[in-house]
């Protein structure tokens, strides 16, 4: 699908060198490796937020405003925040029945996952296209 919004390639295992020469040649470039990261939601420590912030659980009624708020918070384009939405799939992740917790955070981000149970499990290769031309 040709897009002019920002794009990535995630690999969780090895990327051969036809992988890389296919992604430099669309105009990808390898970024430094990402932690993976995973926690076992029902083992997961009871946090309590700051008076000021509320837990909420993403469900299909809910997931608009959890499309914008991740556009906000990650600087992307409303359309592609969207892709990574319950809004997109129209299903409730609550109700999928999921009891594992997985991420891939940023370093600033790193030492609070850990502190909220979650364990490096291993490293993704990240390729990032900023932009396409038209």
């Amino acid at each position: 699908m040709e897009t002019s919004a920002p794009a990535a390639v995630l690999f969780t295992g090895i990327v051969t060198e036809s992988a890389n020469q296919y992604l430099a040649t669309a105009g990808f470039a390898l970024e430094d490796p990402v932690p993976a990261m995973a926690v076992d939601i029902n083992a997961s420590p009871a946090v309590d937020p700051p008076s000021d912030c509320e837990w909420l659980r993403v469900t299909t009624v809910n997931a608009p405003e959890f499309t914008r708020a991740m556009a906000a918070g990650f600087d992307l384009p409303l359309a592609l925040a969207r892709r990574f939405s319950p809004e997109t799939l129209g299903l409730d992740p609550a109700a999928l029945g999921y009891r594992t917790g997985v991420l891939q955070p940023s370093a600033a981000g790193y030492s609070v996952y850990c502190g909220l149970g979650f364990r490096e499990v291993g490293s993704l290769s990240v390729f990032i296209r900023a932009t396409q031309s038209a």
